[in-house]
């Protein structure tokens, strides 16, 4: 037996996993990550799938533009690019190079920011956000929704009307102020008397339909819609003139009778004041015609106070019909109903709009937060001089740049294509 067959085999171990510490816990952390976005993703797909068709906002409904998101996840991949190319120079020892991309890598996750702020605000202006009690925005157009919008109007025209006790109102307020009393009584008002009187439930759904169309219509390009408002509004106007003539006729019909009155009264007080005066007692004739005289007049006094009852009649009706018309005309001008043409902030109908709003700003909000963590990582390293000897930062935070990216690109076609 040889020495050689004596020999012990040495074997050499690792005293640790073959990657250096910081990237195993940036792994360990991303996992955790991973399942944390995973469960919300997974929650969004099953809201979001799980309703019946057409139950859930299209993203032109929400005011999400598809280009704009596109542009923002190329804005995200760009970022990704430029942070390899940061590391490859670091690790060739260019710090110039490498600060030139990696602060390229921060000036375009600040641009994703930015776009994302600015989605953001066009959410607010329109009302479309989470909010307790509960937002401005309903998921159905039903006599709730009607009676939201009713609320809200009466406590903006009591705030106005208080400001008016205080101060003369400005010129913008008081077109408010206008505006607010033109929806209660052309739209709220109206909507409820109508779908009130309405035994048909499909004719009612459609007046509240229409209600939800004028104030923020879910579809401006709806020609149906548009040609039904165009009808809709010609035939108030055709009431409000016909109440017009009435009223002119009611008005010439009370000038008439007050110039009978006039002449009637003159020759009854002739004749009452000679009956009072204890002369010698009227004649057949006079006293028949103080008699005829009395019934005339009371005749006459109760057909004024019918014209002069049916004239206020009719100057309710038209002030009804004209705001009704003047609400159908802002409707019709502006792409996008009241909200849009007088700025009113009205509470707006949009299917499932409460639950799209809530998931989407829990998803884009943790996204954004954590491309904040990244940005200011960034801007933390950034005053380090980015050689060899730092490649493993930058490569760390590369790492975690490029989980950031492949979330958003798991949220770009779920939010703004579906």
């Amino acid at each position: 037996m040889t020495d050689t067959q004596h020999q012990h085999v040495e074997l050499s171990y690792e005293p640790a996993l073959p990657i250096p510490r910081g990237k195993l816990c940036l792994w360990l952390f991303l996992s955790t990550e991973i399942m944390f976005f995973a469960g919300l993703i997974g929650s969004y797909i099953v809201l979001r799938f799980g309703v019946p068709e057409g139950a859930w906002p299209t993203p032109k409904q929400v005011y999400l533009v598809e280009w704009i998101g596109a542009f923002n996840t190329f804005v995200l991949i760009c970022s990704s690019v430029t942070v390899v190319l940061a590391l490859e120079a670091a690790k060739q020892n260019q710090a110039g190079l490498a600060k030139r991309w990696f602060v390229l890598t921060f000036l375009l996750g600040s641009v994703f920011l930015g776009i994302k702020a600015y989605e953001y605000t066009q959410k607010f202006e329109h009302g479309i956000y989470p909010m307790r009690p509960r937002s401005k925005i309903y998921d159905k157009a039903n006599p709730y929704y009607v009676s939201a919008v009713g609320s809200y109007v009466a406590g903006e025209i009591a705030k106005l009307q208080v400001e008016t006790g205080r101060t003369e109102l400005t010129g913008m307020d008081q077109e408010r102020l206008e505006h607010l009393r033109a929806v209660q009584t052309g739209l709220v008002n109206w909507t409820a008397e109508e779908v009130a009187l309405e035994e048909n439930p499909y004719a009612q759904s459609s007046q509240l339909e229409t209600f939800a169309y004028v104030i923020s219509p879910l579809d401006p390009d709806n020609s149906q819609a548009h040609e039904f408002l165009v009808s809709q509004k010609s035939e108030v106007e055709k009431q409000k003139d016909g109440f017009i003539l009435e009223q002119k006729a009611k008005d010439q019909r009370s000038q008439e009778i007050n110039e009978e009155l006039v002449e009637l009264n003159e020759a009854y007080a002739a004749l009452e004041a000679k009956a009072e005066a204890g002369e010698a007692a009227l004649t057949a004739a006079e006293s028949e015609a103080f008699a005829k005289l009395a019934t005339q007049r009371t005749e006459l006094y109760e057909e004024l106070t019918a014209v002069d009852a049916s004239r206020a009649k009719l100057t309710q009706e038209i002030e009804t019909y004209t705001a009704r018309a003047d609400v159908l005309e802002a409707t019709l001008s502006s792409h996008h109903g009241l909200n849009e043409a007088w700025h009113l902030g009205l509470p707006i109908m949009i299917p499932s709009g409460n639950t799209w709003a809530n998931t989407y700003f829990l998803l884009t909000g943790f996204h954004a937060v954590h491309v904040f963590i990244g940005l200011l990582a960034f801007a933390l390293v950034m005053p380090m001089k980015l050689i060899a000897t730092h490649a493993h930062l930058v490569e760390n935070l590369g790492l975690y740049w490029h989980f950031v990216d492949l979330v958003w690109i798991f949220l770009f076609p779920l939010l703004y294509l579906f």
